[in-house]
């Protein structure tokens, strides 16, 4: 499609001058506000053309961000021609990433050699389609109240319910197209540009996706993970990216190491995918994302066994951190698996455990994502200590503070009236209790509240009503519905807001010296709504597209951008006038 509409265009002539935005709004409002159908697809390639030769042009520095971008991206959704037309504008922006994959693959294999320009424009249009199919699958994404939120701050896709969003987008087979997207660019990126920044918004797009379908049907599983190599390429590149043993505080400011945190997010994505495959189906479904990590022979995978530990650490989300954990379990129940972690890193995921169960506060209805974490956390805890070599020799690591938070779960559950994932939390740590390395311990208060009290010790006798085995052990909707979907985004988040104080100094400085100067961009622009570090919205701008050039017109003139759009509006014809009023007839008397 992007190539015969390349093919086809005219001759160059001389350099352009980019417009400006008044220009540009002037100009495009006709463009918008029109629904016909069939001048639909010709209206939605001028805007996208519009927008890439004005807000990617080297000439027009000022207008260079993303924020004007994503402005335009969502007056594209608000408007007439799209809202009218939106199986069909959604079905050709979906269009254009599949004929992007295609060309790239071409690329890839030498069979066409694109100039720089052509690197830099496509570039373009693949960020600007991807932050269009962002927006459309965040603001109508998430629950009810989420929904309502969204809708106080704008009115995109106010008319659509999301039942028929994310039915059309099935329809439309978009996992399989997001998904050969995502393993061409993975394979291309080193050639590519923005290689970080169309890795980041299409993995939210699956993201965003999955939170509101949760669980794949059987064709858009077998797209995700079979058809478009989705899972090699991602499992082959991140285990072999460069100084991944090296992963340090700052990744922010590395792009490489942003590109693994894309990537290592995406993986546990898939895997839970597995994981409810396997529940659903009532057999194991071999998990093609678990055999590629661990037991590829390839690559080493002692840097990724480093990203679980870092991110279990360090992670802000509780989203990220159940998915990480699920992933725990299937190592630590895996015989061939469970001793590869180094003992060190053995020694740092117990500290975690126990500050995860010492700190967060899972009591009260209003707490139950915290809950489900914790349970996750003990879930885990049981196979950390019994099938590592935490326990060799008899010796352990933190017997007694392991001990002794795990009988706080006992007794606290004992004395106070519970709910079933309450009474969850005991049964779970009753049964890390009986390792046997964790009885040789000096008791204390809290042991021996289990060993002694006749509720503890019934609780330990029931301990087979829980359930077992990696398919039922930490399946759950837990998983990217953990909490509010913003929380799958709170590490970006927490890391803007540091930056943010880090500056405020200067930022109030700069406020109080341009009061007369206000932002009027509405409240939903005012939010970093792309999730994007502050690193690299300022030191990464947009691509930056070669000056668009006058093209000849069929009678030989030259004619620009802004002279097809003039043309296309005075083409329009106008509404034929009102008829004229109705005399009356009088009648003679």
């Amino acid at each position: 499609m992007y190539a015969a509409a390349m093919a086809e265009a005219p001759p160059v002539l001389f350099p352009v001058v980019p417009l400006t935005k008044r220009e540009i709004d002037e100009h495009t409002a006709v463009l918008l506000v029109n629904s016909d159908t069939e001048a639909c697809n010709e209206n939605l390639s001028l805007y996208l053309k519009v927008i890439v030769d004005n807000f990617y042009n080297v000439d027009n520095n000022k207008d260079k961000n993303f924020l004007l971008i994503l402005k335009y991206a969502l007056r594209l959704l608000n408007l007439n021609m799209f809202m009218k037309n939106f199986r069909f504008g959604v079905a050709k922006l979906l269009g254009m990433l599949g004929t992007f994959s295609d060309m790239t693959l071409l690329y890839i294999h030498n069979q066409i050699e694109p100039d720089e320009k052509f690197l830099r424009e496509s570039a373009a249009y693949k960020e600007f389609v991807l932050i269009a199919l962002l927006l459309i699958v965040r603001l109508k994404g998430g629950t009810a109240t989420e929904q309502k939120h969204s809708a106080n701050n704008n009115e995109c896709l106010s008319m659509l319910e999301q039942i028929d969003v994310f039915t059309i987008l099935r329809e439309l087979d978009f996992i399989a197209i997001i998904s050969k997207f995502i393993s061409v660019h993975i394979v291309a990126w080193e050639r590519l540009d923005s290689p970080y920044i169309l890795l980041k918004f299409a993995s939210d797009l699956v993201f965003e996706y999955l939170y509101v379908t949760e669980l794949l049907s059987d064709t858009e599983f077998v797209s995700l993970v079979t058809s478009s190599r989705l899972v090699q390429s991602l499992t082959e590149n991140l285990l072999s990216a460069r100084n991944l043993d090296a992963y340090e505080i700052d990744y922010f400011e590395d792009e490489l190491k942003l590109i693994a945190y894309e990537e290592f997010k995406l993986l546990l994505l898939i895997n839970e995918q597995f994981l409810m495959k396997s529940y659903t189906l009532g057999t194991q479904v071999e998990n093609a994302v678990y055999n590629g990590l661990m037991k590829n022979t390839k690559h080493n995978n002692t840097g990724f066994l480093n990203l679980l530990v870092y991110h279990l650490n360090r992670e802000n989300s509780e989203i990220i951190k159940i998915l990480i954990l699920k992933f725990l379990y299937l190592m630590f129940t895996d015989p061939e698996c469970c001793k590869l972690f180094y003992l060190n890193d053995l020694k740092i995921l117990v500290d975690v455990f126990l500050r995860e169960c010492n700190d967060v506060d899972y009591t009260g209805s209003g707490n139950l994502g915290n809950r489900q974490l914790i349970i996750s956390y003990l879930k885990v805890m049981y196979p950390l200590l019994k099938n590592s070599q935490l326990g060799d020799k008899g010796e352990g690591y933190k017997k007694e503070q392991v001990i002794e938070t795990l009988g706080n779960f006992i007794t606290n559950s004992s004395r106070t009236e519970t709910d079933n994932r309450e009474e969850t939390l005991s049964l779970l740590a009753a049964k890390c209790m009986k390792i046997p390395w964790l009885r040789k311990a000096k008791p204390t208060a809290s042991s021996a509240a289990f060993y002694t009290h006749s509720s503890a010790e019934s609780s330990a006798s029931s301990l087979s009503s829980v359930p077992r085995g990696p398919e039922h052990s930490l399946i759950h909707r837990s998983s990217v519905r953990a909490a509010n979907k913003n929380d799958y985004y709170k590490q970006t988040r927490i890391h803007n807001m540091e930056v943010e104080v880090t500056n405020d100094i200067q930022k109030v400085t700069l406020s109080n010296n341009n009061d007369n100067t206000k932002d009027q961009t509405p409240p939903c622009i005012q939010q970093n709504i792309l999730e994007l570090p502050t690193e690299y919205l300022e030191n990464n701008p947009p691509p930056q597209v070669p000056s668009r050039n006058h093209h000849s017109g069929g009678n030989g003139t030259s004619m620009s951008v802004e002279s097809l759009l003039t043309r296309k509006a005075k083409a329009k014809k106008a509404p034929p006038p009102p008829p004229p009023p109705r005399r009356r007839r009088f009648c003679k008397e």
